[in-house]
């Protein structure tokens, strides 16, 4: 989900009714806080309340900006990665091909040469043979 784009909600209006209404006898000793004056200074606690949760949320979507942004450099590394070994893996693959290729090659080449060696060794002693009988 992107918060970049989203906004706080507004800020109350101040308050004209007293948030008080129920307060106990022993906080009334300072003071009456439904007076114009608390509910003054209550405005002004709750102006500073949302400037500094504003000022924090604008603290997170910045450190938020900047997690999103490492996040896609590593996707982006990772991807460069994944697309470096799959690029190793075809020219191994295509090392492991030329490899075995050469190895049919030579093992026929084995095959034939002893098999030609096969029949040269018995050609030969049947020529003697014959040679000797004559």
């Amino acid at each position: 989900m992107d918060i970049r784009d989203k906004k706080l909600p507004p800020i109350p209006e101040e308050r004209t009714t007293c948030s008080y209404k129920e307060v106990a006898s022993s906080c009334m000793q300072y003071g009456n806080p439904c007076s114009p004056e608390g509910i003054r200074k209550e405005n002004e606690h709750l102006k500073k309340a949302n400037e500094t949760l504003f000022r924090r949320y604008q603290e997170l979507q910045f450190e938020y900006n900047i997690f999103q942004d490492q996040i896609v450099k590593k996707l982006n590394e990772t991807e460069k990665e994944s697309e470096r070994r799959r690029k190793i893996i075809e020219v191994q693959q295509e090392s492991l091909n030329s490899i075995r290729q050469w190895v049919i090659v030579s093992t026929t080449d084995c095959r034939k040469n002893c098999a030609e060696l096969n029949q040269t060794a018995t050609e030969n002693p049947v020529r003697s043979i014959d040679a000797t009988m004559f």
